[in-house]
């Protein structure tokens, strides 16, 4: 599971770094572990974990082709598949897939059709048509690895959005508490001032050391009040340099997701 992670995170840091993509099939020699060394229909397919690679091969060799599927983990085996475009008769396909690269999964087509393998130099025009075959795929999914990159990349500026605009909720908060502390500032400072009038009047129903000790508290709650506003003030000046931050990150973004959705693939 690690390693499948990994080569995702190594395939989509590698669409972030190119502007085009080569997916023109191409001829190989390779050894598969049913057939030995054939040759074979190479292209490189990128931005694509090699599984979903796989799994969209067989999804193609089922459901288009009609074969039956064999999977063996970096192999794949399609018995039978009914390909017009290269035979009226079924044919075998056996694929394979390397990680050679962390930029690309190479994927490779041997054909089996019926005791004799498919080369360029016995069959060019049907080597032609399974090169078609194998391009177009390459193709599709290396344009499916490009569209997955622009949605996850949006996914990140969407919550990069959403954490300014929770800075700024917090800026907001921040201020309706310093208003809130200001007001009490001023309830306690016309209580303390009431009181100090109760004192200066000397009336006989006056509990002097009571009004003291009430302006005690009331300056003690002053004092608390500005410290809260203070820090608020604080509060307010790291969410604004947080925004500051969070505006440069969200400019990044806008650009690598400009950058991938203008990769283009070469064919």
């Amino acid at each position: 599971m690690k390693t499948t992670f990994l080569s995702f995170i190594l395939f989509v840091f590698s669409l972030s770094v190119f502007s085009q993509y080569n997916v023109r099939p191409y001829v190989s020699q390779d050894k598969f572990s049913s057939i030995g060394e054939k040759e074979c229909i190479a292209v490189k397919i990128h931005g694509r974990p090699f599984k979903d690679v796989g799994l969209a091969w067989k999804q193609l060799m089922k459901k288009i082709y009609k074969a039956k599927v064999e999977d063996s983990g970096m192999e794949i085996f399609a018995d039978n598949a009914n390909v017009k475009e290269v035979s009226e008769n079924t044919i075998d396909v056996y694929s394979k897939m390397s990680l050679d690269s962390i930029d690309y999964v190479e994927f490779k087509v041997a054909v089996n059709l019926g005791g004799v393998y498919l080369t360029k130099e016995r069959d060019p025009l049907k080597q032609e048509a399974m090169s078609k075959i194998v391009g177009k795929f390459a193709f599709d999914q290396t344009q499916e690895g490009i569209n997955d990159l622009v949605k996850k990349e949006e996914g990140i500026l969407k919550e990069m959005i959403g954490l300014k605009t929770k800075y700024e909720r917090n800026i907001k908060n921040a201020n309706k508490k310093i208003s809130d502390y200001k007001q009490a500032i001023a309830e306690k400072q016309e209580e303390i001032n009431n009181n100090n009038q109760d004192i200066m009047n000397q009336t006989l129903d006056v509990d002097k050391s009571k009004l003291e000790k009430n302006i005690k508290k009331a300056n003690k709650k002053i004092t608390s009040y500005k410290n809260g506003i203070v820090s608020q003030e604080k509060e307010i000046s790291n969410n604004k340099q947080a925004i500051l931050n969070q505006n440069k990150k969200i400019e990044l973004q806008l650009e690598r997701i400009k950058k991938t959705k203008a990769i283009t693939i070469e064919k």
